[in-house]
C-alpha cells in the first residue's frame, strides 16, 4: 500500500505491507484524513536529524477486516475514527471507531476533529439565551458554532476573514457574521459582550481581542493555546 511518512523535514511516500489488525482492532480502509494544524506545526517544526514520523490522525473509512474479538463491526462498514494516518489503510482499536449512517459519507465526517469541538464546547458551554461568538468558521468552527446554534443561545456571531466562510456561518445558525478585521469595539458596541468566545483559528492572534469580549470564558479548540 502507500503511505506517506515525514523523514526529516520531507513528505516521503513509499510502499509498505498492509498493516493486519490484532485483536481488538479494526483494519480501515481510508476515505479520507483531515490535516490538523497539529500536523501542520509538527511539519514546519521538524530538524534534519528527527526520526521518520507517522503523520495525520483525524481518519475515516470504510472498514476492511477485523481482528479477534470485534462483534459490532463487520467488513464494509463505513466508520469515523479518532486516529488513522496518511496511508490507503491504517489499523486502530475498535473503540475508537464510530460506525455512520448510511445518509453519512465518511469522506466528509471526520470524528477527531468533530470530539475536539464537543471538548471545547463542555469545558464552558453556553446556556439558551446566551451571547456566543466562533473566531475562525472553518470546518472546526462551523461545527462549534452548530453546536451553540442547537443549544439555543440568544445571539450567535460568526468571525471569518473569508466571506464564502461567513456565509456558510449564516447557513449553519450564525446570527450576525463579520470579517476579521472588524475591531472589536465595533462588535461590542452592536453586540454587547459575549458570555462565551470560541477560538477555532489553531493561532494565538484571535485570543488577543477575544479576552476583551467575553463576560464568562474563551474556549480553544486547540487545548495547545490554552
Amino acid at each position: 500500500m502507500k503511505s506517506v511518512n515525514l523523514v526529516g523535514k520531507n513528505f516521503v511516500l513509499r510502499d509498505v505491507p498492509r498493516p493486519v489488525p490484532a485483536p481488538g482492532q479494526l483494519l480501515v480502509r481510508t476515505v479520507g484524513c483531515g490535516v490538523c494544524m497539529g500536523d501542520v506545526s509538527m511539519f514546519l517544526n521538524r530538524r534534519d536529524d528527527q526520526p521518520e514520523r507517522t503523520v495525520g490522525h483525524e481518519g475515516s473509512g470504510i472498514v476492511e477486516a477485523v481482528g479477534t474479538g470485534v462483534e459490532i463491526f463487520a467488513a464494509g462498514d463505513a466508520v469515523t475514527v479518532l486516529g488513522g494516518t496518511y496511508s490507503e489503510y491504517f489499523v486502530c482499536p475498535a473503540d475508537h471507531a464510530i460506525k455512520l449512517p448510511a445518509q453519512v459519507s465518511s469522506r466528509i465526517a471526520l470524528g477527531e476533529p468533530v470530539a475536539c469541538c464537543v471538548h471545547a464546547w463542555e469545558r464552558q458551554p453556553a446556556r439558551a439565551g446566551e451571547k456566543v461568538a466562533v473566531i475562525g468558521c472553518g470546518f472546526m468552527g462551523l461545527v462549534c458554532l452548530r453546536l451553540a446554534a442547537l443549544a439555543g443561545v440568544r445571539e450567535l456571531i460568526a468571525i471569518d476573514p473569508v466571506a464564502e466562510r461567513r456565509e456558510m456561518a449564516l447557513r449553519f445558525g450564525a446570527t450576525a457574521a463579520y470579517d476579521a478585521a472588524t475591531p472589536v469595539a465595533d462588535l461590542v458596541a452592536r453586540h454587547g459582550q459575549m458570555h462565551l468566545v470560541i477560538e477555532a483559528v489553531g493561532t494565538r492572534k484571535p485570543l488577543t481581542p477575544a479576552r476583551h469580549w467575553w463576560l464568562s470564558m474563551v474556549v480553544s479548540t486547540w487545548s495547545a493555546i490554552i
